[in-house]
């Protein structure tokens, strides 16, 4: 008979949930510049940047942990590398002038 079968796989109980969803809330504070949300009918945190990043540049993870590293990696590769300053010295800012 099916008295034995198991609850569905994606029944979880709601406080699973809920703490998924702080988890969620917690990453928000963590990284400020991205918009974070957890997805309970795929099971997976999710991640939208508030900056200018290439089209499509959403994160998604399984767990909170995996996110911050993702995240991590897309601030890391938007960032542009500092403007250099003019050299200051005795030089004309013409050479050769």
């Amino acid at each position: 008979m099916t008295d034995n079968m198991p609850a569905h796989d994606d029944a979880v109980p709601a406080d699973d949930d809920a703490a998924r969803w702080r988890a969620a809330k917690q990453l928000r504070q963590d990284y400020p510049g991205w918009i974070v949300i957890w997805i309970a009918r795929t099971g997976q945190y999710r991640a939208y940047p508030r900056f200018r990043a290439p089209r499509g540049t959403a994160p998604t993870a399984q767990t909170p942990e995996q996110l911050a590293v993702q995240i991590e990696q897309v601030e890391q590769s938007t960032r542009r590398p500092p403007s250099r300053s003019r050299q200051s010295g005795g030089g004309s800012p013409n050479p050769g002038h």
